[in-house]
């Protein structure tokens, strides 16, 4: 590889070895020292078929599969059972990226089956995860933490994976301080647990900590501070290249960033649901089982808590005729606690800064989701902030004005399937977000109204 990116879905792989606990040397999927070129004398592009790394928001792991299609029986002779090491790098050239690596572990070997009619070749799937999840499974939580969630999850983190290949994490700081006793929990089981409760220092009405892994390591961060950042990359639905877009880029980078199959709604309206999972409103009675009374009831508002992000609008209309936003009794919720069940600290709970707005929350980055296929890009990551447009199927007006504004804007990319053959890198990644970038019209604007005569309500204007 020169470092130019001279194709379109190019990649670099310059590692995918196996190590077994009962091999001395790692085996190279990537290069066959046995068999070579006969033209170029240079050793072939190894056993493996394809590779499929997948990482989520959602997930504090990696994984994913690589594809072998081989006649040396490497299965015997390496003695792979699901006890091996894999180790990855790759990058896209002429992104000034350096490479990625990973550390995995190959936990299952399935997908087996003979590959041509005499029985010669076999094919078989190698499946990995993150080494730090194998860890997970072999800890349990038992002990009792006091201070903020986030020197709690630092503490687990440094005394249950200090061995792993990233043993640092990436943790933003919490507000609140509690007392919690684990029992018998995995460590990623206590970590979740703890996500949920998590309020930000910097904004304590954002409680929307997720816990998940990507290509750089491991977080534990809210939602808001990863859509505060800026966009990394635009990428447009279709050919772009037969629209005439003042200063765009050269000819293969428009193609680079182009979608490579049609895109897919994955949700887009679904008030019901919405409805249901306390996302516009929603009410909680907060009980001390001590004495026995309701200490504390509070209501959610979507439309008078929500905080406009970025110049970002509500997924409802300001006028809201249905009054979604005011009917919290379609959601109560009861929650227990124990005032001064510990000293100095009056409430361990603390339900009412966390769980209504962040049922809420979780829910609207939900709201809106897109899947798209692209080339492949070693820098991207779950949480990145992209820009997408998609051509409007009305008649064009201008060209500044070729895009659908319903479906363009930013969005958070969710999910990651990074899929690999000798020839290519593609992605397929899942887009979310939980605003709109344009207000949608009240009924005063839908008649030709102008601001004056619209809703009362003022953070749409």
């Amino acid at each position: 590889m020169n470092g130019k990116y001279e194709k379109l879905g190019e990649h670099e792989i310059k590692t995918m070895s196996l190590k077994s606990p009962a091999a001395s040397n790692p085996l190279s999927l990537k290069e066959s020292s046995k068999a070579t070129d006969k033209e170029t004398g240079q050793p072939t592009s190894g056993i493996w078929e394809g590779l499929v790394l997948y990482e989520s928001i959602e997930s504090p792991y990696i994984s994913g599969y690589v594809t072998v299609n081989e006649a040396q029986n490497v299965l015997q002779h390496q003695s792979i059972i699901g006890q091996e090491t894999l180790t990855l790098e790759y990058t896209t050239p002429g992104v000034d990226s350096e490479f990625v690596r990973h550390d995995l572990v190959i936990y299952k070997v399935d997908n087996r089956f003979f590959s041509t009619p005499n029985d010669r070749v076999q094919s078989y799937r190698l499946n990995f995860i993150s080494k730090a999840f194998l860890d997970n499974m072999q800890h349990k939580v038992h002990k009792s933490y006091t201070g903020k969630i986030s020197d709690t999850v630092l503490k687990i983190w440094k005394e249950f994976f200090p061995n792993t290949p990233t043993p640092t994490i990436d943790v933003s700081p919490t507000k609140n301080k509690h007392k919690f006793v684990i029992p018998h929990w995995t460590p990623f089981q206590t970590i979740d647990w703890l996500t949920e409760r998590a309020v930000p220092a910097s904004n304590s009405n954002a409680p929307n900590f997720v816990f998940y892994s990507d290509s750089d390591g491991y977080h534990f961060v809210p939602l808001d501070e990863l859509t505060s950042n800026d966009s990394v990359q635009e990428y447009t639905n279709g050919d772009v290249s037969s629209r005439d877009i003042p200063d765009g880029p050269p000819e293969l980078l428009r193609q680079y960033t182009n979608t490579l199959e049609p895109i897919e709604f994955v949700r887009t309206a679904d008030k019901m649901e919405s409805i249901k999972n306390g996302v516009f409103a929603s009410e909680l009675w907060v009980h001390d089982i001590r004495d026995k009374t309701f200490i504390n009831k509070q209501n959610y508002s979507y439309q008078r808590d929500f905080t406009s992000k970025n110049g970002l609008y509500p997924i409802i209309s300001a006028s809201d005729v249905t009054g979604l936003s005011f009917k919290p009794k379609t959601n109560i919720l009861f929650y227990p606690t124990h005032r001064n069940s510990h000293d100095r600290i009056e409430d361990n709970s603390l339900s009412q800064e966390w769980i209504l707005q962040r049922r809420s929350l979780m829910e609207q980055r939900n709201s809106q989701q897109i899947k798209i296929c692209v080339w492949g890009d070693s820098r991207r990551r779950v949480g990145d902030m992209v820009v997408f447009k998609t051509p409007s199927i009305e008649p064009v007006k201008s060209t500044d004005d070729w895009y659908d504004k319903n479906i363009s804007g930013r969005y958070m990319i969710k999910d990651i399937r990074h899929i690999f053959t000798k020839e290519e890198h593609k992605m397929w990644m899942t887009l979310t977000r939980d605003s709109f970038p344009e207000p949608i019209p009240d009924q005063a604007e839908l008649k030709g109204g102008s601001k004056s005569q619209q809703s009362p309500t003022k953070f749409l204007q």
